[in-house]
């Protein structure tokens, strides 16, 4: 179904690494004093989407990191454990691109998937 097939488990797990994930709404502080704050706390990595900053951590740091960054006034969206993609696969093509968001939408549709991980990029330029 929808171009999709399944591989053995732990497959391609290669292309990913656990960490934690902590996504930070920077609201009225600049998203630089959140970065800083967070490689100052132990932070692994952190990104910046407009007012949304995107903490990454070990996991066995992901609670710690989280009540610091609380303590001292950030505003914690969430805080939960992912699996981070090592490698993109930029995607250029729109059939290419409708065909993977049809074969992820039906994934999380079903019953027993519980969450669904990609490494898949799409390229804003295909949108028109």
């Amino acid at each position: 179904k929808h171009g999709g097939s399944f591989g053995a488990a732990g497959a391609v797990s290669y292309v990913f690494k656990k960490q934690g994930l902590i996504i930070v709404n920077a609201g009225e502080k600049s998203p630089e004093e959140i970065e800083l704050a967070a490689i100052d706390k132990g932070a692994l990595d952190v990104s910046q989407t407009e007012n949304i900053v995107t903490v990454y951590t070990d996991p066995h740091d992901l609670m710690k990191i989280k009540d610091e960054l609380k303590k001292v006034g950030f505003a914690i969206e969430s805080a939960s454990m992912s699996y981070v993609p090592q490698t993109e696969i930029h995607i250029a093509d729109e059939m290419i691109a409708h065909k993977l968001f049809g074969l992820i939408e039906a994934l999380e549709k079903d019953e027993d998937v519980t969450v669904v991980y990609h490494n898949a990029v799409i390229i804003p330029q295909i949108y028109k």
